[in-house]
Parts: C-alpha cells; sequence; structure tokens
C-alpha cells in the first residue's frame, strides 16, 4: 500500500504559512514514495527518520509524515498507532484519530502530516474544503494549519506540525456566528429572512448547518431556514447556533394602529398611536417599514419624492428628495431616503406641508416659511431663487394651516380667508387670473373656509359651513363641478355633500362627509377613485362625486400629488388604514394591521 494515496501529483493545496518548505517537501515525498516503511493499518506501526529528513506511511497507506532535511537532530522512531481515547468531540471524523510517538518530540522545521479519512464519516453539513488536522492539545482540540486533498475519490487533509502527539482530522471549528440584520423592526405578518454567516478562527467564512430559535415564538417566530415572522407586539431574540458559537439578533415585531395615513407620489405613511412613521409604497416596498429612527411625531405630510412632519417636541424633520432643497436642512443631501433629517431654523412648528419640490410650515405664532424650489414663486417671500432653508412667507398674515401643491402653495388665514402663491397656471391659484404670483394672494369669492388642499394642477377647499370648492385644471372632472371646464375661481363640488375633508391629487380628488362617507371625483385609469373599476380610456373623466366602495366609515382620505401611480388612503373611523389606486380598484387594508 505504500505510496497509494501521498504523491506529488496529489498534494494540491497546502498551508499556507509554510507553503514554499511544504511545496518542496511535497515534490521529495512523490520521489520516495514508494520506498516508504512497513506499517500495520490497525496495529502500531514504527520506522525511523534521520536529520536528512524523509517520508514515513503508516495505516496500509492512510498516514504520512514528510520530515524535510533538518526536522530531526538526530535519528528518531516514531510510532502510530489508531485509537479512540481522545477528548469527545462532534467535529472529529471518526477512524482518523492518531497517536504519534514519542509524545512531546518537537520538529526544529516543520513536518508535513498527512491523514486520510472516509467522506461518508465526515460530520453532517461540513463540506470537505472545511477539514482540518486537528490536534488534542490538554482536555480538547485545537485546529492546525491545513488544506484539504481530494484525488480520484481519496480524501486526506494535510497540515504542518510542529511536534508529535494525537492527531486526527476534524471540522473547522467555528469561532463565531453574525446575524444580519443584527436588528431590525417587523410589522404584523411580515417575514423578512435572517442570514448567519459562520466564521473561523482565522476569520474564513464557513458553510455550516444553523440551527435557528427564538426567545420569544410568540411575538416573533423563526424557522429552521432563519426566516422570521411577526406574530404581535413585542421584541424577541433570534439565536443562531453553529457549534458552539451563537450570533443573535434583536428583532421588535409591531402590530400597527394608525391615527392618520398620508400619501405621495412614490410612497405612502402613516402615524401611528405611538408617534412611529411608517411607510409603503409603489412595487419596492409592499410591507410598511419603520421610518423614525426614535423620533416622536404628532403629524404627518407626504409629497412627490419627500416626506416632512411635526414631533412631539414641535420640531419638524423631513425625508426623502433633496436635490431642489425641499428638506429644508441646508443641504443637498440628505442620509438616505427613509432618514429624517431636522428643518434648519430652530422653528417651533405647529404644522408642516411636502408638495412636489417644496415644503412649507406653519410655526406657533402662525407664521408661514417655506423651503425648496420656488419655481414661480411657490415659495411666497416675492423672489424665484430655490432655499435649502425656511424662509418666511411675504405679507406678515397669519395663518392656521398651508399646504404645498406642484409648484404653488395655499393657507387658511387665521381669519378662515384663503390664499395661494406661486404658478398659476390654469388659474389654480384662485384669484381669477392665470399670473403667477410670488407672494400670498386671496382667493376670490369671499370664502370662509377651514382647510385647504393644494394638488397638482388644481386646488380645492372646505368651508366652515362644510362646502367644497375646488378651482384650477379640470380635464379629467377633478374640480367635481359636474363639468370639464377649466376654472380659475372656486366652484362648488356639486352633489349637495357636506365636507368634514377634502383631498386635491393630480387629477383626482377625495373627500370625507360629515357622515364619514368618502367620495373621489375625476381620473380613475388606475383605480384611484375606489370604485371597484378602473378606465382604460384616456382622458378619464367623473366629474361628480362617486361613493368609494366597501362600506367603510372615514375620518380622513388623502391623495397622492403625483402624475404617476395615482392613489388614495385613507383612515377609518376605527383607525384602520386603506389605500387604493396603482392598479388596485377598492379599498385594501394596509399590512400590518391586525
Amino acid at each position: 500500500m505504500a505510496g497509494r494515496f501521498f504523491s506529488a501529483g496529489r498534494f494540491r493545496a497546502i498551508p499556507s504559512g509554510a507553503a514554499a518548505r511544504a511545496l518542496r517537501g511535497v515534490l521529495l515525498l512523490g520521489l520516495v514514495g514508494s520506498a516508504c516503511g512497513k506499517d500495520s493499518s490497525t496495529g502500531p506501526a514504527r520506522d525511523t527518520v534521520g536529520p536528512g529528513g524523509g517520508v514515513l506511511e503508516f495505516a496500509g497507506g492512510s498516514v504520512a509524515l514528510l520530515f524535510p532535511p533538518g526536522a530531526v537532530s538526530q535519528s528518531v522512531t516514531v510510532t502510530v498507532q489508531p485509537t479512540t481515547q481522545y477528548p469527545n468531540n462532534p467535529r472529529v471524523v471518526p477512524g482518523t484519530v492518531y497517536d504519534f510517538q514519542p509524545a512531546g518530540l518537537r520538529f526544529t522545521a516543520p513536518v508535513l502530516l498527512g491523514i486520510e479519512y472516509n467522506s461518508s464519516a465526515v460530520p453532517r453539513g461540513v463540506p470537505r474544503a472545511e477539514l482540518t488536522i486537528g490536534r488534542v492539545v490538554g482536555s480538547g482540540w485545537s485546529e492546525v494549519a491545513s488544506s484539504p486533498v481530494d484525488s480520484s475519490g481519496h480524501f486526506a487533509v494535510i497540515g504542518a506540525i510542529d511536534g508529535l502527539g494525537v492527531y486526527g482530522v476534524m471540522a473547522l471549528p467555528v469561532a463565531s456566528v453574525a446575524v444580519s440584520p443584527a436588528r431590525a423592526t417587523i410589522v404584523f405578518g411580515q417575514t423578512l429572512p435572517l442570514k448567519a454567516t459562520a466564521t473561523s478562527t482565522a476569520g474564513d467564512t464557513l458553510t455550516r448547518a444553523v440551527t435557528w430559535s427564538s426567545s420569544n415564538p410568540a411575538v416573533v417566530a423563526v424557522d429552521t431556514g432563519g426566516v422570521i415572522t411577526a406574530l404581535d407586539d413585542g421584541s424577541a431574540i433570534i439565536s443562531a447556533r453553529s457549534d458552539t458559537a451563537v450570533g443573535r439578533a434583536a428583532i421588535s415585531a409591531v402590530v400597527l394602529h394608525f391615527v392618520s395615513v398620508t400619501t405621495g407620489g412614490q410612497i405612502s405613511c402613516g402615524l401611528t398611536t405611538s408617534g412611529d412613521v411608517f411607510c409603503w409604497g409603489q412595487g419596492q416596498i409592499q410591507m410598511p417599514i419603520l421610518v423614525s429612527s426614535g423620533l416622536n411625531f404628532s403629524s404627518l405630510d407626504v409629497g412627490q419624492d419627500h416626506t416632512c412632519g411635526v414631533t412631539v417636541s414641535a420640531a419638524a424633520y423631513c425625508f426623502g428628495a433633496v436635490g431642489d432643497g425641499q428638506l429644508g436642512n441646508g443641504s443637498s443631501t440628505s442620509n438616505g431616503p427613509l432618514t429624517p433629517v431636522l428643518v434648519a431654523g430652530g422653528l417651533t412648528w405647529t404644522s408642516v406641508s411636502a408638495g412636489f419640490a417644496h415644503s412649507c410650515g406653519v410655526t406657533a405664532d402662525g407664521s408661514a416659511y417655506c423651503w425648496g424650489n420656488n419655481f414661480a414663486g411657490a415659495l411666497g417671500n416675492g423672489s424665484t431663487a430655490n432655499s435649502a432653508t425656511p424662509v418666511p412667507v411675504s405679507g406678515g398674515l397669519k395663518f392656521l394651516a398651508v399646504d404645498a401643491g406642484a409648484y404653488f402653495s395655499c393657507g387658511v388665514a387665521v381669519n378662515g380667508r384663503g390664499y395661494c402663491w406661486g404658478n398659476n397656471a390654469v388659474g389654480k391659484l384662485g384669484d381669477s387670473t392665470t399670473q403667477d404670483h410670488a407672494v400670498p394672494t386671496p382667493i376670490v369669492g369671499g370664502l370662509v373656509v377651514r382647510t385647504i388642499s393644494a394638488g397638482g394642477l388644481y386646488a380645492c377647499a372646505v368651508t366652515t359651513g362644510d362646502h367644497a370648492y375646488c378651482w384650477g385644471y379640470n380635464a379629467s372632472g377633478a374640480l367635481g363641478d359636474g363639468t370639464t371646464t377649466d376654472r380659475n375661481y372656486p366652484a362648488p363640488v356639486s352633489g349637495g355633500l357636506t365636507f368634514l375633508t377634502i383631498s386635491a391629487d393630480n387629477a383626482h380628488t377625495c373627500g370625507v362627509t360629515l357622515d364619514s362617507s368618502a367620495y373621489c371625483w375625476g381620473d380613475n385609469q388606475v383605480g384611484e377613485l375606489g370604485i371597484g373599476s378602473r378606465d382604460l380610456q384616456f382622458p378619464s373623466q367623473h366629474p361628480d362625486p362617486l361613493a368609494v366602495l366597501g362600506g367603510l366609515l372615514f375620518r380622513a382620505v388623502n391623495t397622492s400629488v403625483s402624475p404617476v401611480a395615482a392613489h388614495s388612503c385613507g383612515i377609518t373611523t376605527g383607525n384602520v388604514a386603506y389605500c387604493w389606486g396603482d392598479y388596485v380598484t377598492l379599498p385594501l387594508r394596509v399590512l400590518g394591521q391586525r
């Protein structure tokens, strides 16, 4: 059996720390392998090596020692015997452990040890590439820098050793397990795959089986593949164990309880009873994800590509697109699309509104400020220069609320009068003209309003008498006056309905009446009216209010300020959020709610 396995062509890989010396030794082994001494595959075997080096082969060719010149200073007789008397370790490959004598003999140069093993005996889940030579040290095992060899159906591991003792083939021990993400918040019903990465003491990634467990399976369950599911409010530590190493992830599970919901161009967001913000969007974010990062919000508004809100401490924060300065932090960069940044200026805010490319807000003393894109004077400060920080709206008016639309803004003054400023295409400022105004301009008609909504190309308001009016672009019937004629002055919404709230989009409008019924009108190409169907023709025109189907009672309905992905979301009287549009034609319950 001499030279049966350990030959030059089969030592393809060697320990990195002794690469050059070992390679020369492998070549020497190949030259003299056929001259190996006598051995026994079951009993003790012995052979002698001197200062000139050589190859000793034992156990029927299953064990070989390659001594380079100078590894020993005098002739040594090496005895090798299979043994089962070694510290128990499930990583050790049975039948590969040998006692090399004289124990304690140290070498002056590394000696290559090769041990063949039966591939069927390898511990389950351990790839052959992750086997090593192990040495008994005290009451345990320690790995030796090694390389596996696989040739012609024979399998072995080769390592460089510095002395004799008890050696065998074993799986590389798992030194650590890292779980990613290490921390996450998921909502009720959401699943999230976790990834466990096992590494060796040398920092190499290992391909090992992992056992998953949850400290609180009633709140967060985990399957055998590491996929977690939120089942209730609470938290859990998810553990991934491989060998004796354990990695952990801290998971929070949330059942969503919304108090408001608002829609934008790309995402929709909801504010929960705990003041957290969760957002979801078209395609890429189907499940609501936590945004607020420890901030506690009291109000929120989503624009085309950015979102702004006021915290319980009356600070304003925005997140999302920043190219026009619409985040108000004085910068052209953000901390990420879903990471809120503080609006500059140190003002005390009561409300903020996110528009198409600018934002506006009202402070505690009723002053209005705007920031971002100032096309046509949308910031209302008498200029058309963009500003990345809040600038005061001109005119000295005090406001109850200001709403930012697409390159224009509208507000309700403390006396109930409505004002608009900015771009006046198709009369969306409601002043009976189509002339732009860079400062607040009164809406004609003498209406006393309590809420106002600036959309894309039109605006709407609800009076203190609960009547709805709209003005501006009307090609799809978004003004709700029974026609498709543009109006540069407020036109009453048809049907004699009395409204609590109203929300203007780019081409469709929704409102909630005093009896909590939701109505929508205007464009319905993607189901944004919530009437159970959508229009395939262009233009889509529904100039009269239509009841949203589903029998739900709403507190408010909000529409997106977007020319694409038009949709609507509402919060019911039972504080349950629903959305429709973007090819969903009926109200669909937002995920994460019980």
